[in-house]
């Protein structure tokens, strides 16, 4: 059996994992927005290099 403190902890510590792993998954998603955003970036760079190339 276990004790009204323990219990504490355990629902604490599961509250804290839950957090990390949603922090984590934000994480995630920016990383995988900012990766995007920079791809676009690098496209509008190549466009405008080409257009120069040509004129």
């Amino acid at each position: 059996m276990t004790s009204e403190f323990e219990e504490n902890d355990i629902e604490k510590t599961a509250e804290e994992e839950a957090e990390e792993e949603a922090e984590y998954e934000t994480e995630e998603e920016a990383a995988e927005k900012e990766a995007e955003e920079e791809a676009e970036y690098e496209t509008e760079e190549e466009a405008e290099y080409e257009n120069e190339e040509e004129a």
